[in-house]
């Protein structure tokens, strides 16, 4: 929770007084954070908020090639990480047209993968024969453009595990105890001995 609790409004320019306190769940209700995609539950134990992929929550991953003046140099691949056989999920090669842009699409789960792109002659798709390059969307957004990647070049994005989220408080850290420094002993000064005064004849 953020709280405002004080705005000075006399200082330039004016200065807000913030605190920030952690509230730990007690249910699963405290832990929804809106998003179809993930499950939300809370241990109660520890009052953290665990948020894991909805693996039946799929989104649409594109893969758009604009060839350069050798298209059949080209080749990619996405793997799927999280799978123990690394099953590969989309991939394209074998363009014949130059200078054409060419799109495939499919329905994949959130899910930690890898784009694999390779050039043949190792010159990769972009600039000198040509401004061709290779972009992966994942629900309309844009993870990667690939164009300057010599003989080949891979990219990972996304999760496996689950993520943890609203840590309850902690203590504030204590500095260890230190003694007090004490002077160094030292001797009293003591006057210089001095002749009594004697009086004149």
């Amino acid at each position: 929770i953020i709280q405002v609790e004080n705005i000075n409004m006399t200082s330039n320019p004016p200065v807000a007084q913030v605190s920030v306190n952690y509230v730990q769940c007690t249910s699963d209700y405290d832990c929804d954070d809106g998003d179809m995609c993930t499950t939300s539950t809370c241990n109660i134990s520890t009052g953290i908020c665990n948020h894991a992929p909805n693996f039946l929550c799929s989104g649409l991953m594109r893969t758009e090639v604009l060839t350069d003046k050798y298209p059949g140099e080209t080749s990619w691949k996405i793997v799927d990480n999280c799978n123990n056989d690394a099953e590969v999920m989309s991939s394209g090669s074998g363009y014949t047209n130059k200078f054409e842009t060419y799109s495939d699409s499919s329905n994949l789960p959130h899910s930690q993968y890898t784009v694999e792109v390779k050039d043949v002659y190792g010159d990769g798709i972009c600039c000198g024969q040509g401004n061709g390059s290779i972009k992966v969307f994942y629900k309309d957004e844009e993870i990667k453009s690939f164009g300057k990647f010599g003989k080949g070049e891979t990219y990972t994005w996304g999760s496996c595990l689950s993520t943890n989220s609203s840590p309850g408080p902690t203590a504030s850290p204590t500095a260890s105890p230190t003694k007090a420094p004490t002077a160094s002993p030292t001797k009293a000064p003591t006057a210089s001995p001095t002749k009594a005064p004697t009086a004149s004849p």
